[in-house]
C-alpha cells in the first residue's frame, strides 16, 4: 500500500471518530438526565418500595438514600455519601485496642 492511500484512510478514520465523539456529546447533553426513562422507572420503583417499608426501618433508610442519590444524579450534583463515617473508621483503625487515641 502506498503512502498517500494510507494517509487518506488514516484521515478518514480519525475524522469519523471525531464526528462520532462530537455527536455523542451533543446527544448526551440534549437528552437530559431528569427525563431519562431509566431514572423515571427507578424513581417509581423505589417510591413504591418505600411505601411498603416500615417507617424508621433499615430498609426505609436505604430506599430513601437511593432516592436521594437518584435525585442528585438527575440534577448532575455530587451524590451524598458518608465521608464522616469513613473518616471515623480510618481513625478507629489507627487506635490500638488498649488505648483511646492513636
Amino acid at each position: 500500500m502506498n503512502r498517500p492511500i494510507l494517509l487518506t484512510v488514516l484521515a478518514a478514520v480519525l475524522t469519523t471518530g471525531l464526528l462520532m465523539t462530537v455527536s455523542f456529546q451533543i446527544d448526551r447533553t440534549d437528552s437530559g438526565r431528569e427525563n431519562s426513562p431509566w431514572a423515571i422507572e427507578q424513581q417509581a420503583r423505589l417510591e413504591k418500595a418505600l411505601l411498603h417499608a416500615s417507617p424508621g426501618s433499615d430498609r426505609a433508610f436505604k430506599l430513601q438514600l437511593k432516592l436521594d442519590r437518584l435525585e442528585a444524579w438527575r440534577q448532575d450534583q455530587p451524590q451524598p455519601g458518608f465521608p464522616d463515617e469513613f473518616a471515623r473508621m480510618l481513625y478507629e483503625m489507627r487506635v490500638p485496642s488498649d488505648r483511646t487515641v492513636p
